[in-house]
Parts: structure tokens; C-alpha cells; sequence
């Protein structure tokens, strides 16, 4: 009995080790997220409300021939 217990120990031990180790080497996931989110910040260009404004009557002739494709010109 005390030899089967040492086993199951030693095997605990192997497993908590292999998990203590694979856990040591990743970047935590919210440095990754805060990482992309810098790097999508300094590529875009920042768009104002006006700027979306803009371009209403683009958006609007888009969704207009993705839903009556026969009112679009060509």
C-alpha cells in the first residue's frame, strides 16, 4: 500500500513540475492583448465623426445594391 502511494506521489510530482514549467515560458494573454492593441494603434489613422459623415452616401449606395441589386449602376 505505501509503495503505491509513493508512486502516485512521484507521479503527482512529475505531472505538477511538467505544468510548473510549460506555464513558466508563455506571455500572459493581457500583455499580448495590450501588445496588439498598441501596434493597431500607431498603424491606423485616427477617423473622425465628420470624416464618417463623409461618406454616408457611399455606405448608403453600398447597402442599397447589396439589398436591390437592380437599382445599382454599373
Amino acid at each position: 500500500m505505501k509503495d503505491m502511494f509513493i508512486k502516485y506521489l512521484w507521479i503527482l510530482l512529475i505531472v505538477a513540475c511538467i505544468f510548473a514549467l510549460a506555464g513558466c515560458g508563455q506571455v500572459p494573454l493581457a500583455d499580448r492583448v495590450i501588445d496588439q492593441h498598441d501596434n493597431s494603434k500607431q498603424e491606423s489613422t485616427t477617423q473622425t465623426e465628420t470624416d464618417s459623415i463623409g461618406n454616408m452616401k457611399t455606405i448608403g449606395e453600398a447597402l442599397g445594391c447589396v439589398f436591390a441589386p437592380q437599382t445599382c449602376k454599373k
